[in-house]
């Protein structure tokens, strides 16, 4: 599947924003300064250009595809991405409770919650992918980070 790129302008351009349609639907790509009050950053020309074909290699691939099409099938289930996402976070908020004394038994409950979710294929297949999708982008910024030195102290270390 060939990814058809369209750009607005040069201004358009320079800031990344570019409508990148993937045989998925429209999707916005790259930073645009300014929407969350960032202040306005520039990035060289060749960087921009690597990571664009970094983007495109990322969508192009066997992993990406089958996210997004684990993703379309979960999302005939109406709920069920919610489902997942309370499940979640219910998680981010258990290991971040001061109160951590219930932790075992309330991580065992959640646990089941997951485990019975999971006997659907949709929801199996889709945290699979997933979860091949989060590595690939831990890699990538893994081999970035180690690769430059860049001595920001939790950032980068």
């Amino acid at each position: 599947m060939e990814a058809h790129t369209e750009e607005a302008d040069d201004s358009a351009r320079y800031h990344g924003n570019r409508t990148v349609t993937d045989g998925f639907g429209e999707i916005r790509a790259g930073y645009r300064p300014g929407e969350t009050g960032e202040r306005k950053k520039s990035m060289d020309r060749q960087i921009r250009e690597c990571m664009d074909h970094l983007i495109e290699a990322i969508r192009n691939s066997s992993e990406y595809s089958s996210y997004r099409k684990s993703l379309e099938a979960l999302d005939r289930f109406p709920g069920l991405s919610d489902k997942i996402m309370e499940l979640r976070s219910k998680t981010i908020e258990l290991y971040h409770e001061e109160n951590a004394g219930d932790l075992m038994e309330d991580s065992e409950e959640l646990g089941n919650e997951f485990a019975e979710l999971e006997k659907m294929p949709e929801i199996s297949e889709f945290l699979e992918a997933e979860e091949d999708m989060v590595y690939i982008l831990n890699e990538i910024n893994a081999a970035i980070a180690t690769s430059v030195d860049i001595r920001t102290p939790g950032i980068f270390s």
